[in-house]
């Protein structure tokens, strides 16, 4: 709309590390390991695509489910632990602490990249681009060659290892695209 070309940084929550993210967070104690969802409202068939996989692994490994995001209502669904009141210490120790991650949240894929979490992302694949709400977590995950962590809603568990993800190729690439990033931002800053 400007005429300028626009550059493309990542987004600021995956511009620091673990390391750092861990100073703030209130650790999520669990003695078990855990599968935490996280749901963004809107799409019912997404939405219920993050709990049937969540029962999926929940099955296959014998880890409780535990979900944010949801509707208050959900609090009387006697198979899962809902947590309502977290803030954002909290919610980092969620997703520092957690064995898996299913969301359909952008910054529940940054927290999952950023700690190092196997971890699906369902999307609704009959929907537009423009009403699917995913361009930035299907450009993060294209960018960091993980593209293969979208599954379409209402598929089951994909085959494979989907319980372990080998994040060197998404390292490398994530550190450069770090680098690149906080030196467009701090040139801007300068010439500010």
């Amino acid at each position: 709309l400007t005429g300028r070309n626009a550059e493309i940084t990542l987004d600021p929550t995956l511009l620091l590390d673990q390391n750092q993210w861990r100073q703030i967070a209130v650790p999520y104690e669990s003695s078990t390991p855990f599968i935490l969802c996280y749901y963004m409202p809107g799409d019912i068939i997404v939405n219920k695509s993050i709990t049937a996989l969540a029962w999926q692994v929940s099955a296959l490994t014998g880890w409780r489910v535990i979900c944010i995001g949801q509707k208050e209502y959900m609090k009387l669904h006697p198979l899962r632990h809902s947590i309502f009141d977290a803030g954002p210490a909290e919610y980092l120790g969620l997703f520092q602490n957690a064995s898996f991650v299913i969301t359909n949240s952008f910054h529940g894929t940054a927290f999952s990249i950023n700690y190092r979490k196997p971890f699906l992302v369902p999307i609704n694949k009959n929907l537009p681009p423009g009403k699917a709400l995913t361009s930035r977590i299907t450009t993060l995950l294209s960018t960091l060659k993980l593209e293969r962590r979208l599954i379409p809603a209402g598929e089951s568990l994909p085959a494979g290892d989907v319980l372990n993800l080998d994040y060197r190729i998404a390292e490398t690439i994530l550190q450069r695209e770090k680098q690149k990033s906080i030196s467009f931002l701090t040139d801007a800053l300068v010439d500010f």
